[in-house]
């Protein structure tokens, strides 16, 4: 796209759609919500007492057809269609990318480069089509959930840069916010990242930043959600309830569920599955990377860092080697690498 002199440039957008949830983020703001859509229907009636984020309450039409987005479909929806690697180029896909391209947005039009992520597993069979799809103008019409309070949005894709997933938390390590190579003792070492999500565990090996590719790959049945998986079977076979995975996690913050009038103390239960569950995971890792001795550092990053974070480390037993991403930033840790490289990229 031919840009006069002294005119802006595109903005910088970046978008790490998950298979557990949406993360994006712009110059000045960030957003994330579950990757979850289902089909709408008019919300007959609201209080007008709750005055909900509108994040909190998200509905779109894309490409003629209105949806549900994120966490109103745990509320409204009969039934709900959850992200995988087959979604990402199909309607509901990128409904849940330009959902949140459009909260992002400060203007109705706007023209934006994107970075973005694929898991390891998906990257060389699926980065072409999924840059074509993402590439170009999008409409979406954001709606309330009554139907009303239409608000068109015209993005135009400009470029788009898509990386393997858990690069995103490599670029994050070694760049510094303005793009600029920083760290270069990690960026000339050789590292493994761990990346844990609600769906996949991915693993990236990255050697003096090149992506060593016979050394990455994606698990789909390691992530946070197998976990609690197994903590749900736990909790049935001994208290005769129900919890489902996806509304697992609140219980876990106080480690109490509330049967039958009595609080339940489930902090055993807990430690024991999670305990379990990583040593499947390292258990993984190790035999992807027979070498792991020869590692410079292990990042383990990812939405369920925080959760089974400390388990991973202690079953991996190598303190000199083992970086755990805060808490607090982990969720984000791919999201910030991609706008950070963007940055590098398009704003040098």
């Amino acid at each position: 796209m031919f840009i006069r002199k002294g005119e802006p440039g595109p903005t910088i957008r970046a978008v790490d759609v998950g298979f557990g949830r949406v993360k994006a983020l712009s110059e000045d703001r960030q957003l994330e919500f579950p990757s979850v859509v289902s089909s709408f229907r008019p919300v007959r009636y609201s209080t007008g007492i709750n005055q909900a984020d509108p994040v909190e309450r998200l509905c779109c039409e894309y490409a003629g057809r209105k949806y549900f987005i994120g966490d109103i479909v745990f509320k409204q929806a009969d039934a709900m269609v959850t992200m995988n690697a087959e979604r990402f180029t199909r309607p509901e896909g990128l409904a849940l990318m330009f959902s949140a391209l459009a909260l992002l947005s400060g203007a109705d039009s706007e023209t934006l480069n994107l970075a973005t992520g694929l898991p390891v597993s998906d990257f060389a069979g699926k980065k072409d089509v999924y840059r074509q799809a993402l590439l170009g103008r999008h409409y979406i019409k954001l709606v309330n959930p009554d139907g009303s309070g239409e608000r068109v949005f015209n993005l135009h894709v400009a470029d788009c840069r898509i990386l393997p997933q858990p690069m995103g938390t490599v670029f994050d390590r070694v760049l510094n916010d303005a793009g600029e190579l920083v760290n270069k003792r990690l960026a000339a070492g050789n590292v493994g990242v761990l990346d844990i999500g609600q769906n996949t565990v991915d693993l990236v090996r990255v050697d003096g930043l090149e992506f060593v590719d016979g050394q990455s790959d994606s698990f789909s049945d390691l992530g946070l959600f197998d976990a609690y998986g197994l903590l749900y079977r736990e909790i049935k076979d001994i208290y005769n309830v129900e919890i489902p995975p996806a509304r697992m996690e609140k219980y876990l913050q106080n480690n109490f569920i509330e049967v039958d009038g009595y609080r339940q103390n489930i902090a055993g239960i807990k430690q024991r599955v999670f305990a379990a569950h990583a040593e499947r995971i390292v258990s993984r890792a190790l035999n992807l990377w027979r070498d792991a001795w020869q590692l410079n550092s292990i990042i383990v990053t990812g939405g369920g860092a925080a959760i089974l974070g400390d388990y991973i480390s202690r079953q991996l037993n190598r303190p000199g080697q083992v970086e755990l991403v805060d808490r607090d930033r982990a969720t984000l840790s791919n999201a910030n690498g991609y706008l950070k490289l963007a940055r590098r990229v398009w704003q040098r």
